[in-house]
């Protein structure tokens, strides 16, 4: 399979890699996962699991993990289904989704624990970022606000992968020019397991010493 059609998650602790085309039926997802830094594997399916397209993996701890694949179901649209693992991914159960709500092709996805989650939609209807989180392991879902200075008004945003440490996380939002492409990419901080987020153009420029905000005057593009 193409990396298009693959999730993968690599740490000190565990790598874990999701493929397959599943139909929910005679075709399952399987998980690769290795707890040795890749000596030894063990590759466990997902029966029932749906998605053939776009797929994320990820762990909270050794146990913990989550996992999101996607299909489309025409133009602009897409539909995405969350499963979650508490055995270190031997067994994967599904949890809610934000299908009814809103239907569009993942940009990324994370976790900060079992309860609170993030999917990152590619812009479509709106400039973005299009984020959908839940706090409750799926029960409910609602848009996550995000507050972003003008200067970015002018670009198409898609929210890529948050990472967590602890409660510390960094969440990435490519900045697309609808002429010349990917512009660079900016960062939203969250101290409090993503409850809340908040932009910081000071610390932006730590990350991004060489951006300023304008495609023209980059040296170089950010992805």
């Amino acid at each position: 399979m193409g990396q298009e059609n693959t999730g993968y998650f690599i740490s000190e602790d565990k790598t874990a890699i999701v493929y397959g085309f599943a139909d929910g039926k005679s075709l399952p997802l399987h998980v690769l996962i290795s707890n040795d830094k890749g000596q030894t594997w063990n590759d466990y399916p997902i029966p029932g699991a749906m998605g053939y397209e776009t797929k994320f993996i990820g762990f909270t701890n050794k146990n913990d993990g989550w996992l999101v694949s996607g299909a489309s179901q025409g133009v602009g649209s897409a539909l995405n289904y969350v499963y979650q693992t508490s055995d270190g991914g031997k067994t994967w159960k599904e949890i809610g989704n934000p299908n009814d709500i809103y239907s569009e092709h993942l940009t990324g996805v994370g976790f900060s624990s079992s309860d609170i989650g993030f999917l990152g939609y590619r812009y479509y209807m709106d400039e973005g970022p299009v984020i959908y989180w839940t706090k409750d392991q799926g029960q409910t879902w609602e848009r996550l606000a995000v507050s972003l200075p003008e200067k970015f008004d002018k670009y198409k945003k898609n929210p890529l992968s948050p990472i967590f440490n602890r409660k510390e996380g960094l969440f990435p939002i490519s900045l697309i020019d609808q002429d010349t492409g990917v512009a660079g990419t900016i960062y939203l901080t969250s101290k409090d397991e993503g409850i809340t987020w908040v932009y910081d153009e000071a610390y932006d420029k730590l990350l991004n010493p060489f951006f300023t905000g304008d495609h023209k005057k980059n040296n170089f593009d950010l992805k």
